[in-house]
């Protein structure tokens, strides 16, 4: 069973695999593990973690707005309660996470392609499956790291230097995506970038965590203004 080497080789020789796949690309196989791992952990925390912390921050959202009248205070916390947000959860992290990644490879091809880059499309969506494979081991640190401390919100980030009582600021939505996991997924997806598209490693490695930081600026000022993103 060859195809399953490649699924956690690359977490430490992300060069290896992705030169055995250069005349090939593969990526249904890394999709399927992504997938099944974002699903089984929405499962898993949905229940006894998710909508508790959703259900109490709704509360203090109606707490905020004492002119909504109380019957409409009980039908919005009986839908919170509601089974269909738990399958709304389970779909949203079905469709969602391949949604995501298929956003990000068309962006980085695009990006990739203006550098000179002569990848297809194939190709960067292979190496954009295969760096979320990260997914993996970071679920098995997060999840029992979730459970001991009650929350879902839990750091493996430079968010840890912060008090929580930051939490709704810039700074803390900022560090808390400087993540350990997200880091060495981006490794990864930029080693494969630049071994498939032949742009130096230099440049590709600067690609990527230049638009990555872009990204984080952005949806920390807006997870701000808009109340969503890391929180």
């Amino acid at each position: 069973m060859t195809w399953i080497k490649p699924l956690y080789e690359v977490l430490y020789a992300p060069a290896r695999v992705f030169t055995s796949m250069k005349e090939k690309p593969q990526w249904l196989a890394a999709l399927l593990v992504v997938m099944i791992t974002t699903v089984l952990v929405t499962a898993i925390i949905m229940k006894p973690l998710v909508m508790p912390e959703q259900r109490e921050r709704m509360m203090k959202r109606l707490a905020e707005n004492p002119e909504m009248s109380p019957d409409v205070r009980e039908r919005v916390m009986a839908r919170m309660d509601s089974p269909l947000v738990y399958w709304t959860g389970l779909l949203g992290a079905a469709v969602g996470q391949p949604l995501a990644l298929l956003i990000a490879a068309l962006v980085f091809w695009g990006l990739f392609s203006f550098l000179g880059g002569k990848a297809g499309f194939g190709h960067m969506f292979s190496a954009t499956v295969h760096g979320a494979l990260v997914t993996v081991p970071a679920s098995i640190i997060k999840v029992p790291l979730m459970f001991a401390l009650g929350t879902v919100r839990v750091q493996t980030s430079l968010a840890l230097m912060l008090p929580s009582e930051l939490e709704e600021t810039f700074m803390f939505r900022l560090l808390s995506q400087v993540d350990i996991f997200a880091i060495w997924s981006l490794i990864i997806m930029a080693t494969g970038f630049s071994l498939y598209s032949g742009v130096k490693s230099r440049t590709s490695f600067g690609a990527v965590f230049g638009l990555w930081t872009l990204w984080i600026l952005a949806s920390s000022a807006l997870g701000g203004l808009f109340h969503f993103g890391p929180r």
